[in-house]
């Protein structure tokens, strides 16, 4: 038996040698063997996550656009005429390490409403010890786009085996001193590590005096996190995690996030035939909930957010 925790994702899923199942007994993607399942990585279980998911549990009616502040898109660079489906209301597109930089670059050029973003994830941060032409590279696409962040960047505390703490740490230090040089917002990725890493945030990218702005990708810290993260500059993007482990905590979480920095995330691979617009709406329509909230009252709010830090939605 192997919990998927260990892919960061999805801690509720169990698998055993040929299937991935979810707590209702939903069959996502079987796999013939734990050869294919290494071959194939966690970016081919989330794109079947994604494709098999039941898209009738969707609110009905509500279908309007909705930004994605945090997707991904695979290795190989998108064609013109390939387009994730209903493509929504615009999207951040993160980068996770060098390789996937051009697809990243790529789509943004040809999906309508796309921003790039451009970072090594911690998880990636292994890559980044063979020298500094990765550093020199990422400056480089930064700099060919005025509008791209920085991201998906940080540290991650569960995730220590494939890169440990201190190169995790240089990584993101060395990331975030060049977003703030070359006055870029930031993506974040935070995982058991919040006081190194807001230590890292104001020591590097100055957000002590609360004049930067950043995502904190599916937030999952604890709650007296919040309130600093939100006077240093951050917005915070709930995706379907949150309500995947339907927690009392994710819940009580979701009710202290702050209105105001509200966003909302797919952190789906986005290829052709992936479809996170309904994770989007099932998103809103469960944070609605969480927070006592009219479901429209509060998407339009949030793609107001959206709007401030994108230029999309209503603001």
């Amino acid at each position: 038996m192997w919990k998927g925790n260990s892919c960061g994702l999805f801690s509720q899923i169990h698998v055993n040698d040929s299937e991935w199942i979810v707590p209702d007994g939903q069959i996502i993607i079987w796999f013939k063997s734990a050869t294919a399942r290494k071959e194939n990585g966690w970016e081919t279980l989330i794109n079947a996550f994604y494709e098999n998911v039941k898209k009738s549990d969707m609110p009905a009616g509500h279908q309007e656009p909705l930004f994605d502040a945090h997707c991904h898109i695979g290795e190989s660079a998108p064609h013109a005429d390939e387009q994730p489906s209903r493509p929504g209301g615009g999207r951040l597109l993160c980068g996770l390490g060098t390789a996937d930089w051009p697809a990243v670059r790529q789509a943004a050029a040809t999906w309508p409403g796309t921003v790039a973003a451009y970072g090594v994830h911690p998880w990636r941060a292994a890559e980044t010890a063979a020298g500094m032409r990765w550093l020199a590279d990422l400056e480089a696409f930064l700099t060919t786009d005025a509008r791209a962040w920085a991201g998906e960047i940080g540290l991650d505390g569960a995730r220590t085996r494939d890169a440990d703490e201190a190169v995790q740490e240089k990584a993101f230090r060395l990331q975030l001193r060049l977003a703030a040089r070359l006055d870029r917002s930031v993506n974040l990725h935070g995982v058991t590590a919040w006081d190194a890493l807001v230590r890292l945030l104001d020591a590097e990218y100055g957000t002590a005096a609360g004049e930067k702005t950043f995502i904190v990708h599916s937030f999952s810290g604890p709650f007296q996190y919040i309130n600093p993260l939100a006077d240093r500059g951050a917005y915070f993007s709930v995706g379907p995690l949150a309500w995947r482990r339907g927690s009392r905590v994710q819940t009580e979480r979701a009710k202290r996030l702050p209105l105001d920095r509200l966003l909302l995330e797919s952190d789906a691979f986005l290829v052709p035939g992936v479809d996170a617009i309904a994770d989007l709406q099932k998103t809103v329509a469960w944070l609605a909930g969480a927070r006592s909230m009219d479901r429209a009252e509060l998407a339009g709010i949030i793609q107001e957010n959206a709007g401030r830090l994108f230029g999309y939605g209503n603001g």
